[in-house]
């Protein structure tokens, strides 16, 4: 009976459970006295006997639960944006005048006396046979008429509950996921009859996401001489290191260039890269040349030093070439032994 009196007590049973339950607490007492382990079966028992006809005085009911857990449902939604522009820039020079050696100037005159595309004048820069100025636009009168498309994607950052002051910025990060542009330049006052030999070379380029790798290609075309400089990349970069493979199809050269290219760098350490060039010859299905590269940017990200040593089969001088890029503002680097304008390295 004790045992019945404390749990009355309790208040598992209201007043008049307590006076009509005697029962029950003798049947408890007896039970749990002589040896019974069953305590907690036969206070269910007597518990749902008590309360099969009468509820108890509950103000709500509590539905049942299954099981115990919590479950998160994340969904994140990137923005998108696609931007077009139309650009038409006028290119113009007006009277050159020379002055230095004669005897330079008479060697210039012809492609064949050529160094390099420094030496040319700057008219005829995009006519010589220099990958690096072949595709550009002349100076001399040109209008050229660009369609820039581009795809850009807002993506939400992750919120940092132990970073204050990020809760109304730094929300966002932008990135340029595809892109697809096309140039075209017209000569004027050339005097040339048709009008398909004053256009300059026509140039499409552009790039897109193909799962985690990108794809990117471009497309120069040469109305007079209707070919083709084409070149195909795919690449990746991983948190350390980074891909590229690349094809290269160059109609314009003799005989007709077709290359495959594959590079890689790899960041060993917070202020040195290192990367590794390798070309193959599709045509003479041999390889062309290798470089292997050095570049150390400090903490401050004020300069790059870069170093490379290339080798080419059959060649038994090989090449050492370095040069050194200032920051001046807006995360892109100049060198400051380039000699070409808007030159830079990002």
């Amino acid at each position: 009976g004790s045992y019945s009196g404390s749990y009355m007590a309790a208040g598992i049973w209201d007043g008049g459970a307590a006076a009509g339950g005697a029962g029950v607490g003798t049947h408890l007492g007896g039970g749990f006295s002589g040896g019974d382990n069953n305590f907690s079966s036969n206070l269910r028992s007597a518990y749902a006997s008590r309360f099969s006809s009468d509820p108890p005085p509950l103000v709500g009911d509590i539905p049942p639960i299954e099981g115990y857990g919590d479950d998160f449902i994340s969904k994140t939604h990137s923005g998108y944006r696609h931007s077009i522009f139309f650009n038409v820039r006028h290119y113009y020079t007006s009277s050159q005048s020379y002055a230095g050696s004669v005897r330079f100037a008479q060697q210039i005159t012809g492609s064949g006396g050529l160094f390099d595309y420094l030496d040319a004048p700057r008219n005829k820069v995009h006519i010589i046979g220099s990958n690096a100025t072949q595709g550009g636009i002349p100076d001399t009168n040109t209008i050229e008429f660009r369609l820039l498309n581009s795809l850009f994607t807002k993506t939400i950052n992750a919120y940092d509950y132990n970073q204050d002051g990020g809760y109304m910025q730094n929300n966002f990060s932008y990135s340029k996921v595809a892109s697809f542009n096309i140039s075209q330049g017209i000569t004027l006052n050339t005097g040339e009859p048709r009008f398909v030999d004053n256009l300059t070379r026509l140039v499409v380029d552009g790039g897109f996401p193909i799962w985690s790798w990108g794809f990117g290609f471009s497309d120069t075309y040469f109305y007079q001489t209707q070919k083709h400089r084409l070149n195909v990349s795919l690449s990746r970069g991983f948190d350390f290191f980074g891909l590229n493979f690349n094809a290269v199809y160059d109609s314009i050269s003799t005989p007709v260039t077709k290359n495959w290219n594959f590079n890689t760098s790899i960041q060993a350490l917070a202020t040195v890269q290192l990367g590794f060039a390798y070309s193959f010859d599709l045509v003479k299905k041999e390889y062309t040349g290798a470089t292997y590269s050095l570049r150390y940017t400090p903490v401050s990200n004020c300069w790059k030093f870069a170093l490379d040593y290339k080798s080419a089969p059959g060649q038994a001088e090989k090449e050492i070439l370095f040069n050194l890029w200032l920051n001046f503002g807006g995360g892109y680097y100049t060198s400051i032994f380039s000699a070409i304008p808007g030159v830079s390295y990002q």
